[in-house]
């Protein structure tokens, strides 16, 4: 895409047809003089801008019926490129502040309304002197709704990258092995309801927890891999019950309550989510063929 737009006239970069980015994609804070999207502002030579003031992108999940897609199929997502830790942070409620103020705000699943926090989410924030990657679906909101035997036997949302379930929430931590963000790098973030595998948690009283498999890469290797709460995805992915996931946020995610929401400050080289879980055999081709094609970009 960007080799498509670079190579246009000046007059024909300012018709550019948005629809090119793909199925149901919108671009926020790109916006020129006459607030149509400018995608000057975005698009260099090699890379596509994050300025982290106001930009994110959003993905309409219902275009082409993706989200019944992702439910059986789950999805993978490639960010290549550097991060910074400045981007802009704020929360709705600004009596409620910002929690991490250097987290790095990815992506995640979300109805498309500032007003609603992101359910299942993917920062990057620092811990223990190290990056790790968050996964934060709401716990205390799932109460609400979900059967009131779960409320009683809440240990059975456990699963092997929890951190808390007493405190009215849920972080999963998985470890990133990258040091330096400013440096490019190619992350690769797999969820895959169809490889399932039951994990038991005897110092919690419960055995045989189904979980799905999420799975992180970093330069086509993987880094980690944990289980995902099989109950907590059905819940949360499911389309009949309260809440209206329609819209991938790239760029732009939520944290804390409020809702707190954290933008990405960096240059994207590459930047692909795909309606299923690829192979490890993919990523890898992905991470191969991306990172040759983008340092040809560079020595033309």
């Amino acid at each position: 895409m960007m080799d498509e737009y670079n190579n246009l006239s000046e007059e024909d970069k300012k018709n550019y047809d948005i629809s090119n980015l793909g199925d149901g994609v919108e671009l926020v804070g790109y916006s020129g003089d006459d607030g149509k999207v400018d995608l000057s502002q975005a698009i260099t030579k090699s890379s596509f801008k994050f300025d982290g003031v106001d930009d994110y992108i959003k993905i309409n999940l219902e275009e082409k019926n993706y989200i019944n897609e992702i439910v059986e199929n789950g999805f993978t997502f490639e960010f290549y490129g550097t991060m910074e830790e400045d981007g802009r942070d704020w929360n709705q409620n600004p009596g409620r502040g910002v929690s991490i103020p250097e987290c790095i705000g990815l992506f995640g699943l979300w109805t498309g309304n500032l007003e609603d926090q992101a359910m299942l989410r993917f920062n990057i924030s620092p811990s223990e002197g190290k990056y790790q990657a968050i996964w934060s679906p709401l716990y205390g909101d799932i109460l609400k709704w979900w059967d009131p035997d779960y409320v009683t036997d809440k240990n059975k949302f456990y699963s092997s990258g929890i951190v808390d379930l007493e405190d009215g929430y849920w972080n999963q931590y998985l470890d990133l092995g990258v040091e330096d963000f400013s440096k490019s790098f190619y992350l690769t973030i797999v969820v895959d309801p169809t490889e399932q595998f039951t994990e038991s948690f005897p110092e919690h009283g419960v055995t045989d927890n189904l979980s799905i498999t999420q799975e992180i890469y970093v330069d086509g290797v993987s880094q980690d891999k944990k289980g995902l709460n099989k109950l907590l995805w059905d819940f949360l992915i499911n389309k009949d019950l309260k809440y209206d996931f329609n819209c991938f946020c790239v760029g732009l995610c939520s944290l804390g309550g409020g809702p707190e929401w954290h933008l990405l400050k960096g240059d994207c080289y590459s930047l692909r989510l795909y309606n299923r879980a690829l192979t490890e055999g993919e990523v890898t081709e992905n991470y191969k063929k991306t990172k040759e094609y983008h340092e040809l970009l560079e020595n033309q």
